[in-house]
């Protein structure tokens, strides 16, 4: 999974230098609950349990870039930190990580008007994951896993600032350690609802 991280790298950073549009951007989850299934392996017998939690709101910052291909597609790549995950509970108990999606993107222009655009995005890539505390170093494998996402979202074509977003994406992690002839294996989905706003820096002669 790291050279798969490693790669994405590679593929998707080296064109911010040729981009037409760099986004910064920073919002809101609102999250699904978070599905675990566990899985612990022993001699005589495996054990498979599907858990869901609520989880508390979160908060994500993104970079991206964009390239148009055509006059209303777009194709870019993208980095977003997504903050460490907790539960809804009195306490917020932490899960012990945080998940770092690496994604490359499409972009529809669908709707075009005087003073703004709506778009359809679409992304996919790796979800990369973060350790936040010790309760999650006892698992000697972290890896992250696919991630995807889809929404819509609203530049501002008279500023050629202002954007907001509305998305769904779902991130994984993986978590994994063995001991003697026991095994245990965590694989966690969090889908969450995100709300964005953000700034465009446009490079491009004929602005979109």
């Amino acid at each position: 999974m790291k050279k798969c991280t490693i790669l994405i790298y590679l593929l998707l950073f080296p064109s911010i230098i040729f981009c037409q549009e760099l986004y910064f951007k920073t919002g809101v989850d609102i999250p699904g609950k978070l599905k675990l299934n566990s899985k612990i392996k022993d001699v005589e017998f495996t054990t498979i349990d599907d858990i869901e939690t609520h989880l508390f709101y979160g908060l994500h910052f993104e970079i991206e870039y964009l390239h148009y291909l055509f006059e209303k597609i777009g194709a870019g790549g993208g980095f977003c930190y997504e903050s460490e995950l907790r539960s809804n509970s009195d306490d917020l108990e932490t899960f012990g990580f945080n998940t770092m999606p690496i994604y490359f993107i499409l972009k529809y222009d669908f709707l075009c008007r005087n003073y703004f655009k709506v778009s359809f995005l679409n992304r996919l890539g790796y979800s990369a994951v973060g350790i936040t505390s010790d309760k999650m170093e006892e698992f000697e494998n972290q890896s992250g896993d696919f991630y995807y996402g889809f929404g819509f979202a609203v530049k501002d074509l008279k500023s050629q600032r202002f954007y907001l977003e509305i998305f769904y994406s779902v991130s994984q992690a993986n978590f994994s350690k063995t001991g003697g002839a026991k095994s245990i294996e965590h694989i966690y989905k969090y889908p969450k609802y995100s709300l964005t706003i953000g700034k465009v820096l446009n490079f491009s002669r004929d602005k979109k």
